[in-house]
């Protein structure tokens, strides 16, 4: 399996669909900043506007949550 990334200009969620199903993309996976249902309904998520739209899988990735670096190994 490869993975490939592109800069894209446009309507971000258009753009990232369009790109997906032009390359025949088995999965496209797009980053979550985890706002919360009230802030996404205000401002809108890029995330969730990829996954109503796609007609490809959609794996969305929360980013951590912590603020605090993770302990150090061992």
């Amino acid at each position: 399996m490869t993975a490939a990334t592109a800069l894209l200009g446009g309507q971000t969620v258009e753009e990232i669909v369009a790109y997906g199903e032009a390359d025949g993309a088995d999965v496209i996976v797009v980053g979550s900043r985890g706002h919360g249902a009230l802030a996404s309904a205000l401002l809108g998520s890029v995330s969730h506007g990829v996954l109503r739209t796609s007609s490809r899988p959609v794996l969305i990735v929360r980013g951590r949550t912590s603020t605090t670096a993770p302990p150090p190994p061992g």
